[in-house]
């Protein structure tokens, strides 16, 4: 008897360890420092990115081309790009393009897609971003913390209506401001421009009470138009 139930005890162990073996242990994937399995990330036109609940998040940015104007993509591996990751554009250097013949240099705008939904924090912290052109990104809903941190080349920003939600300091520390757009009617924390210049001019539709209060009672030139 003894025998008999040493021998199913030996069989159960040995189907155990065969089906372990059998089975793929996330604990053991490569998983970078976003949380996102090196084994999901896909690169495609310099765009690394991964698919979840059908959408593209955009992991990290690897491309130098001195290009103008980039415009991050509204689809990657054919699915829309809902999210551009945590310290996905961190510290990445837009290269300015040569003076053209006037010598005038060329600023680096980056064109936000309409299928965006949200900038996580740190997403372009410590960039060279110049111009951040978010007003096509209607879906657009939060700007993370620290989302733009830091931006020292950064001198506009062009705001949705469609935003929300504010992270903590997501435009601090940016000293050459002078443009910011908001299309949207809403009365944002002034600490978002912590150690930010304060010679920039807000710019909203004429109907949007609330913003032009909060130009008023932070300090902020503003101006109004009825096409914003």
């Amino acid at each position: 008897m003894k025998r008999i139930i040493a021998l199913i005890l030996c069989v159960l162990c040995a189907l155990t360890v065969f089906a372990s073996c059998g089975k793929k242990d996330n604990n053991d994937k490569n998983i970078d420092d976003k949380g996102y399995s090196e084994e999901d990330i896909v690169t495609q036109d310099g765009y690394s990115y991964v698919i979840k609940d059908e959408k593209a998040i955009i992991v990290k940015y690897s491309v130098h081309d001195n290009k103008h104007l980039v415009e991050i993509p509204e689809t990657l591996g054919g699915k829309p790009v809902a999210v551009i990751a945590k310290g996905a554009f961190e510290n990445y250097d837009f290269k300015i393009v040569d003076a053209n013949e006037k010598g005038n240099v060329n600023s680096n705008e980056v064109k936000f897609p309409s299928t965006l939904e949200t900038i996580e924090e740190d997403a372009f912290k410590g960039s060279t971003i110049n111009k951040a052109i978010m007003v096509y990104a209607s879906k657009l809903k939060t700007i993370g913390a620290n989302a733009f941190d830091g931006c020292e080349n950064l001198v506009q920003l062009d705001i949705p209506a469609s935003v929300e939600e504010y992270g903590k300091n997501c435009f601090a520390n940016c000293p050459h401001l002078k443009v910011v757009t908001f299309r949207g009617n809403f009365t944002p924390d002034a600490s978002i421009f912590t150690g930010s210049t304060k010679d920039f001019v807000v710019w909203t539709n004429t109907k949007n009470k609330d913003t032009i209060q909060f130009a008023k009672d932070n300090g902020y030139e503003f101006k109004t138009g009825d096409n914003i």
